[in-house]
């Protein structure tokens, strides 16, 4: 068995492409802004089972209540927090308090005035009882958020009381649209989807049959084993729910998952010693615009979040963007750049800084200090390498340029900019969980078929084996029927002793039984492909400022162009066509790969093929048709390179899978594309035994990284 220390890697990636620019962001500190917010965590349930009681949703309101005023500029006194630590019963989340402030807000509303909604917890669904024309329920369903005092189905009232209606919180909304104010809702709850044990991830979901007895729901419901996905639910567009605010030009709102889909919280950051349970979706989405040096649209946010998930390798939740004016700047605000936010401080501890792995900064990463009182000059005074990495700060030492630690003190206070970051060694992360009817030998066979020591070129070192699964990216999950190997999320159904399990669902001929080689290659290529779609999904932060490479991208179905934010809340079907556009919109010529990532992690050149010639000249775009080939339901995905033009042409289709060659390319000349920064960075990322060498600001700005994810089915 592989035994390596702990590094960090997913949350390591985050910033690896964007450096010193994701820090250029205006002091929020300095700004007033004529904002307010109502933020509702519910964690413990007064008539649930502690079972379904929740973690996360008061750490999710701290942290939303955070962005807000320190990134946003939010007036303290303005945002209003209903969590169970207040400890006082006036902000207990409960229906009358959550109604109470409802109306408080549209009685106070200004025109103009920026208005942030925000909804943790449990969600639900109801029977629709009082169905209108003008406001009909296509499931004959309503969606339901669930205050801290929600109790069980009462038949004589046909409701669950105390619950918050779909219906309700449109009228409450429209009350706040009439007054002129700007509404953002941001919804980090379920609708609808299946359960997620085991895996370190809990449900936002209350299950039909829990608060409302499954002889309520339409035939079409009571039809369904509790939990089940309807077979028609990869079409629907978040359920009732999302029709709320359809009308209203003024409303924005997100949420986490579609409605025939469960949204979870889980301990976050990855890695660190001071993770949380956070909802996913408010984690990802504090990340991206704490992030961000430049104002960031909604439409543009949630896009980032997919292509997050996507490089994360979960193929769901699916959050979503409902309202008009998705192309608004998020919560309107100006954001300047070329003020750096990172500031150095001495403590008990030694030297920290104020940033840590939720802003990018991680350990190894390099960052150069300034004099606190003037701009960033030439010459920094000094350098500093991060030690150890939280989520919100981060212990450093002095070092040289090159990283090197040094016998000397940084300045007492200091002003830093990230120079380099270390994006640590990337391993695919296993964990082996057996269910109660597993046969022990069985356990012990498959534990068995992990070497305990490995050389350094060795498949293996892209693997460890981790016993927490809350920590694992993939499950070989063993029961009475099996063995399976699958995305840790997707891992509920099968740790079910009554089910059948595959033994994997992304080889298309399976052995009868695991085998060491069998999984010595087919981890490896799941690694290879997850490796490369974290670092382009890291390196397409929105709001990213500078001379850096860009590349024009849009993609055709039907005739008809597909807003990218609404790519994977679509299926697109086996024998489909699309066309995709790459176009070079800079000012010097661009080299571009094209790399297609099916989801059985294959990895193959879709541009350029064999003989061609991948170099745009300003102004030139490429056409690619395509044909979906979908064998089984999944997500699939498309990254695209585009680097500065040099002497020799860049052309990084090497990286295809399987990976026979690359190891004899390594360091040679023959391949220009493995000798330039980014190549060394993606061939290490994916080669037996690599360790990323993250890069310096320079060669962020001489290249372009791009993910987009798609859904298809047979």
């Amino acid at each position: 068995m592989v035994h390596t220390n702990p590094r960090l890697r997913e949350m390591l990636l985050i910033a690896f492409l964007s450096f010193t620019a994701l820090f250029n962001r205006a002091d929020a500190a300095d700004q007033t802004v004529n904002g307010r917010a109502l933020l509702i965590g519910c964690t413990t349930y007064d008539h649930l089972d502690p079972s379904l009681h929740l973690q996360g949703p008061a750490n999710d309101v701290a942290m939303m209540q955070e962005l807000l005023c320190q990134r946003f500029g939010f007036p303290q006194h303005q945002v209003v927090m209903l969590t169970e630590t207040s400890g006082r019963a006036e902000l207990r989340p409960i229906r009358s308090n959550i109604e109470r402030e409802f109306k408080r807000l549209g009685d106070e509303a200004q025109s103009g005035e920026q208005i942030v909604i925000f909804l943790a917890g449990h969600g639900t669904q109801q029977p629709d009882m009082t169905p209108s024309p003008d406001d009909s329920e296509p499931d004959g369903l309503d969606e339901l958020f669930l205050p801290a005092d929600v109790q069980a189905w009462d038949g004589s009232i046909g409701q669950v009381p105390n619950a918050i209606v779909d219906d309700e919180l449109r009228i409450w909304l429209q009350v706040l649209e009439r007054r002129s104010a700007i509404v953002t809702v941001i919804v980090d709850s379920c609708h609808s989807g299946t359960m997620t044990r085991g895996t370190g991830e809990r449900s936002r979901q209350i299950a039909p049959g829990v608060l409302v007895p499954l002889e309520q729901f339409p035939p079409k419901v009571t039809g369904l084993r509790k939990n089940e996905v309807p077979a028609n639910a990869e079409t629907t567009r978040g359920g009732r729910q999302r029709d709320v605010l359809l009308d209203a030009s003024s409303v924005i709102a997100i949420y986490a998952a579609q409605s025939s889909e469960a949204t979870v919280e889980r301990l976050l950051p990855n890695e660190g010693e001071d993770r949380k349970p956070h909802g996913l979706l408010t984690y990802t989405l504090t990340q991206i615009l704490s992030r961000s040096t430049e104002p960031v649209t909604f439409r543009e946010l949630v896009q980032q979040i997919q292509t997050q998930y996507a490089g994360w390798g979960r193929s769901a939740p699916t959050p979503m963007i409902e309202g008009k004016d998705r192309d608004r700047e998020v919560f309107g605000l100006t954001v300047w750049p070329n003020r750096s936010r990172i500031l150095i401080s001495r403590n008990g501890r030694g030297w920290t800084v104020n940033a840590g792995l939720l802003l990018g900064v991680t350990q190894g990463s390099i960052l150069s200090v300034f004099p606190i009182e003037t701009n960033p000059s030439p010459d920094p005074i000094g350098f500093v390498r991060v030690q150890m990495a939280r989520t919100t700060d981060a212990d450093v030492v002095c070092c040289d340029a090159q990283g090197k630690t040094i016998a000397q003190s940084p300045p007492d206070k200091g002003r830093c900019e990230v120079v380099y970051t270390d994006a640590g060694r990337m391993r695919l992360r296993v964990a082996i969980v057996a269910t109660s009817s597993a046969v022990p030998e069985e356990v012990h066979r498959i534990r068995d078929l992990f070497p305990t020591t490995t050389p350094d070129d060795s498949e293996w070192k892209q693997i460890e084996v981790v016993d927490n699964p809350a920590n694992a990216d993939w499950l070989i999950s063993i029961s009475r029927n099996g063995a399976a190997l699958l995305p840790v999320e997707n891992g509920e159904s099968d740790l079910q002793d009554s089910e059948s399990v595959p033994l994997n669902r992304i080889s298309p001929e399976p052995p009868e039984s695991l085998t060491a080689e069998w999984l010595r290659k087919t981890l490896s290529r799941i690694a290879g492909a997850t490796n490369l779609k974290k670092i382009a999904a890291n390196a397409n932060r929105p709001g990213k400022s500078g001379e850096s490479v860009r590349v024009d991208l849009s993609l055709e179905r039907k005739g008809v162009s597909l807003p990218l934010d609404e790519l994977r809340q679509d299926v697109l079907r086996n024998g489909e066509n699309l066309t995709i556009r790459v176009g070079n919109p800079c000012q010097f010529p661009l080299d571009v790969t094209l790399l297609f990532i099916d989801n059985q992690c294959g990895i193959h050149a879709l541009f350029p093929q064999r003989g061609e010639i991948n170099r745009l000249q300003p102004g030139n775009s490429v056409s690619l048709p395509t044909e979906v080939s979908a064998e089984q339901s999944g997500i699939e995905h498309l990254v695209v390179i585009a680097v500065k033009s040099q002497r020799d042409v860049i052309d990084f289709t090497c990286l295809t899978q399987p990976l026979t060659d690359r190891n004899k390319l390594r360091g040679s000349s023959e391949n220009p594309a493995l000798e330039s920064p980014l190549g060394q960075l993606l061939n290490d990322a994916m080669s037996p035994g690599g360790l990323t060498r993250g890069m310096k600001q320079g060669s962020v700005n001489a290249h372009s990284l791009k993910l987009i994810s798609w859904r298809v089915a047979p």
